[in-house]
């Protein structure tokens, strides 16, 4: 999911409508809180402990939706350099997608 476009709001406006603030929180943008022009407070995406996380990761794998690795040894991970596109490839790649968006 691409991120959302953060957004500010005023205390007076967020106290009227918070329940719209905090779906759009839900669905994972960060709006930052103003008073008198001035940020002063974020309201973002609950994150997630690592505790959480491990136990949505056993669910799935009972499940049978995943299946967790045997090995403990994350070496190999480090090593991970990404695909190899040349330098700036990834982006030009995008903007070439998102076209017809703006």
């Amino acid at each position: 999911m691409p991120p959302k476009k953060n957004r500010s709001v005023g205390i007076r406006e967020l106290k009227a409508k918070l329940s719209a603030y905090v779906r759009r929180a839900q669905a994972g943008e960060t709006v930052a809180i103003t008073d008198r022009g001035a940020v002063v407070a974020e309201l973002r995406p609950r994150t997630l402990s690592l505790e959480e996380i491990n136990r949505r990761i056993d669910e799935m794998a009972r499940k049978g939706l995943v299946t967790k690795s045997t090995s403990t040894d994350l070496s190999s991970l480090r090593k991970f350099k990404g695909p190899g596109w040349k330098k700036g490839e990834a982006r030009k790649l995008l903007d070439e997608d998102r076209e017809d968006r703006f």
